[in-house]
This record gives C-alpha cells, structure tokens and sequence, in this order.
C-alpha cells in the first residue's frame, strides 16, 4: 500500500513539474518551447489551422507610465481574458515580452478575425488595474495566418510577423491575415 502511495505521489509530482516546465510564469500561457513541440506535433495530423501573432499596442509606453507592476497586470488580464475564450484545442503562448502566439484549430481565418475581434472588445473595455488608480484601455494587433496543410512554423511565424506589422502601420487594434503563402 505505502508502495502505491509513493508512486501515485511521484507521478503527480512529475506532471505538476512537466506542467510548470512548460508555462509561462506570469500570465499561464503556454512558453515558447512548449508551443513548438505541441504544435509541431499536431501539424501532420490537423491540416486545418489559423496561426495569429499577436501584440500588445505600445506596451511600451504602459510600463514607462504606470509601472512595470501594472504591465504584468496588463498581460496577466489579456492571458486570463484569451484562455477563457478559446476553445481546448486551442493553444495560447508567451512567445515573448509582450507577444503571444495563438493557434486555433479547425478554423478559417474568418473566423480567426471574427474571434480576435470578440477578444478585442473585451480586452479594450478593461480600463480599470489593481496595480495603479489610473483608468485606461489596452488594445493589441494581431496578424493571422491561414494555414491548410504542413509548413515549416518559422515560415509561417514569419509571414504572420509581417501581417502584424501591416495592423500595426494600419492604425493598431487590428488584425490582418492571410493564406499561407509557401516561399
């Protein structure tokens, strides 16, 4: 029985590590090297995929004003606000600083913009922080790639890069996107 014990108890411990070895700290997503292996593992199998790099709009500027007390809190918010959006076969990253990688499975990228737009709106309206009495908002740009079939992520990472500029040198608080265009 006390044999039992301890092996139930060393396998939870060992997913609870697997788990903190692969989340972001602060905001609970997923890290970057966690989302390469999982999404490298679910490209051969779902052929049907959105992929969005997203920004947060003059991150910047939030911390230089209110602290770097309430930048955390910004994307703590945003994280909280994604992940109880998506559906589970969808995947939320830190892929770093103020930047997160989402992918969404089986949809289009109509319905990626459709649903980053929901988020937005949501995201936008949050003008209240623990952190600090100021009031304000915080938006974000977002390009989306559609992808149907296998491609090499760092490609597609990069096309979604450029669309998320474009949103950018749009105006900001937009998304972008497009099919994946193989080089």
């Amino acid at each position: 029985m006390l044999l039992v014990l301890l092996i139930i108890w060393l396998w939870q411990r060992q997913r609870f590590t697997k788990k903190l070895a692969e989340t972001d700290t602060l905001t609970g997503a997923m890290n970057r090297r966690a989302m390469y292996t999982w999404i490298n593992k679910l490209m051969p199998v779902n052929t049907s995929m959105c992929i969005c790099l997203i920004d947060l709009d003059h991150f910047k500027k939030i911390n230089d004003t209110y602290g770097h007390g309430t930048g955390d809190e910004v994307l703590e918010t945003f994280s909280t606000i994604v992940q109880n959006r998506i559906r589970k076969t969808d995947r939320l990253c830190r892929f770093g600083g103020e930047e997160f990688l989402l992918v969404l499975n089986t949809v289009d990228k109509i319905e990626a913009q459709a649903l980053l737009d929901e988020i937005r709106v949501t995201f936008e309206a949050h003008n209240q922080w623990n952190s600090t009495s100021f009031i304000f908002s915080a938006s974000f740009s977002a390009g989306v790639i559609q992808l149907t079939g296998t491609a090499e992520l760092d490609a597609v990472i990069s096309q979604c890069d450029n669309l998320l500029y474009l949103a950018k040198g749009n105006g900001r608080a937009k998304t972008e996107s497009s099919l994946f265009c193989a080089a």
